[in-house]
């Protein structure tokens, strides 16, 4: 009798152990936010989505892939958009043509497309010089013959788990369109907000906007907690600080057009522009 339980006894764990074992290929269907996918070779995670350069995005909020520096980050953000294309991708006299979506006076090209400004090194007849394989430092600029600096250039996005860009234009991947908001009316004393639970946060620097409020990073609708400007947007005007929004309807509802109404994108690898509020030229910068 207790042989014959201890024969039951190791056919359930060999059961449990091995049998789980047998079946890991019918993981391939998992896939994390981030596009990565079982490799069902190795046994290990395989990254599938290793970026797109987008050269910028226009005012319908498509996102147009540069597919001449697409090989590589560093071959992306290396680029810089010279005096050579008519001259219009400067930052003169404060207006800063590398953002625009029309108007740029003079453009041959006439794209219409926000580009990115953004720090990368420039040689001194305006083109990018490629720090592949370095750290993006003024010093490795200067010993590579260039001044690090602002200019107009592209952006390295990533869009997650959702469909490739199949042309050179894309709206780009799955995720959801996101921002601050004020959520002070639902946590009114520091001690309320639940800055213990990621994305709340509680601030105390006297200048900020959101001083003595609570706020949320990743609101999908709510009270705007600072101003937000268009991508492309040349001016003052925006959307700002205290008003209604609801970035779950379909004026947002794709990477482009989030991005380009000066949103935030999520999509597993979150992809967030920087927003300086209302101001003239307008921000537009990726986190790179």
């Amino acid at each position: 009798m207790m042989k014959q339980k201890n024969k039951l006894l190791l056919l359930a764990v060999f059961s449990a152990l091995v049998i789980p074992l047998l079946l890991v290929g019918n993981a391939g269907a998992i896939s994390l936010p981030d596009g990565s996918k079982p490799d069902n070779t190795t046994g290990l995670w395989a990254i599938t989505d290793y970026g797109q350069c987008i050269s910028g995005i226009d005012n319908a909020g498509k996102m147009y892939v540069a597919t001449a520096h697409n090989g590589s980050r560093a071959d992306c953000i290396d680029f810089v958009y010279t005096s050579s294309q008519s001259g219009n991708y400067d930052n003169a006299l404060g207006v800063n043509n590398c953002l625009r979506q029309s108007g740029r006076s003079g453009d041959a090209a006439a794209d219409n497309v926000s580009h990115y400004w953004a720090s990368t090194c420039v040689a001194p007849n305006g083109t990018g010089i490629s720090l592949y394989g370095l750290d993006r430092t003024s010093q490795n600029c200067i010993l590579k013959g260039g001044t690090y600096k602002s200019a107009c250039t592209n952006s390295w996005v990533y869009t997650g788990s959702g469909p490739a860009y199949t042309s050179t234009l894309g709206t780009g991947g799955q995720g959801f369109c996101y921002t601050t908001i004020d959520v002070t009316s639902l946590y009114g004393t520091q001690a309320l907000c639940p800055t213990n639970v990621l994305g709340y946060s509680w601030n105390t620097t006297s200048t900020s906007i959101l001083y003595n409020k609570c706020a949320y990073n990743y609101g999908i609708a709510g009270i705007l907690a600072g101003n937000i400007t268009k991508k492309g947007e040349i001016g003052t005007d925006c959307t700002v600080a205290g008003t209604s929004v609801d970035l779950g309807t379909t004026a947002d509802n794709t990477m482009g057009k989030c991005m380009n109404d000066g949103y935030s994108w999520s999509t597993g690898v979150t992809a967030k522009r920087s927003n300086l509020g209302c101001h003239a030229g307008g921000s537009g910068t990726l986190l790179k």
